[in-house]
């Protein structure tokens, strides 16, 4: 079996190829990686982060999981709304939060996305045991569904779920390379 550069075999163990190679990219960019382990899945703490932090997470089954906790500047509504339509591939050109600046951040940030045409729908989650309920939401494309799920919390934290094969069309390394501009200051 011959092995193309930066792609992976079929379902192949998140460790074997892919977490040498993102580490290499990261690494390329300045950034260095912590990995922990478990069966089926690798997590690897993204440090070096000017711009808050982060985690990956890559499973057997080529599901990703990106998540972020940006701080300062990065961490505003327009900019998270930028960040946001720009990982779902929405247009450049993020419509203005002004008509929407006594809304919350997530009011904000949701409003300023559907303008974009991407769809924003609100997640309730409840802990019975606690008597808690949290609020987030979820902002898909649908105009490009394959680029996954990002989840936005109160506390400005992106939670970004996409199957990275079908997404980079099996290169792991194209991930790295749309959110190392983020980690950056795009």
């Amino acid at each position: 079996m011959t092995v193309v550069p930066h792609q992976l075999p079929p379902r192949a163990a998140p460790d074997d190829v892919l977490v040498p190679l993102v580490s290499r990219r990261l690494a390329a960019a300045g950034l260095g990686v912590q990995v922990s382990r478990k069966q089926d899945t690798c997590e690897l703490t993204v440090i070096g982060v000017t711009a808050g932090k982060s985690l990956l997470e890559f499973q057997a089954s080529w599901q990703a999981r990106w998540y972020w906790e940006p701080a300062g500047p990065s961490a505003s509504p327009a900019a998270l709304a930028s960040t946001i339509g720009y990982l779902l591939g929405a247009s450049p050109n993020p419509a203005s939060l002004a008509a929407y600046r006594n809304l919350p951040l997530k009011g904000q940030v949701g409003r300023s996305l559907q303008d974009q045409g991407l769809t924003v729908a609100l997640r309730v989650s409840e802990d019975l045991d606690s008597f808690e309920a949290t609020t987030d939401i979820d902002i898909t494309s649908p105009a490009r569904p394959w680029l996954g799920t990002i989840r936005l919390s109160d506390d400005a934290a992106l939670d970004w779920h996409v199957n990275w094969h079908t997404a980079f069309q099996g290169n792991p390394a194209a991930l790295i390379d749309v959110i190392t501009p983020i980690l950056r200051h795009r």
